[in-house]
């Protein structure tokens, strides 16, 4: 599993240079380095669990059943909230502002000179005919 995850995540080219500026790439880059952080700590399991634990706590019951409540928490901690959380948040950034629309342009909101006629005649029109009078 480590190593598909690995092939697909290389395969997208996620870390390689971006052709356009993309405010939640950060996002899904923390959020596969999380990743493969949990699945490297997966594979690494036995060595930790068989090795290193029954090396510095020979009498501890985790090494007598053969089960680390600890090192499973951490794993699947790292997913929860190392990798779901930062795609959440990743697919958020990149969702919002597409349902927001196009960004603005700078002098959308009439505070320059120049977009303020513009404004004030395209309102005089609308008020008009919805008053009945026509312009002649």
């Amino acid at each position: 599993m480590a190593g598909s995850v690995t092939v697909l995540v290389l395969g997208w080219r996620l870390f390689s240079r971006p052709l356009e500026s993309d405010r939640s790439l950060k996002f899904l880059r923390a959020a596969y380095v999380w990743l493969l952080v949990s699945l490297a700590m997966l594979v690494l399991l036995p060595a930790y669990q068989y090795g290193l634990l029954a090396w510095q706590a020979p009498e501890s019951a985790a090494v007598q059943i053969g089960f680390s409540h600890a090192y499973y928490g951490a794993i699947r901690h790292a997913i929860t909230v190392g990798f779901i959380s930062l795609m959440i948040v990743g697919m958020a950034a990149k969702a919002a502002p597409t349902r927001r629309g196009p960004t603005p342009a700078p002098w959308a909101d009439g505070a320059t000179k120049k977009s303020r006629p513009h404004a004030t005649g395209t309102a005089r029109p609308s008020t008009t005919a919805v008053a009945g009078i026509r312009p002649k």
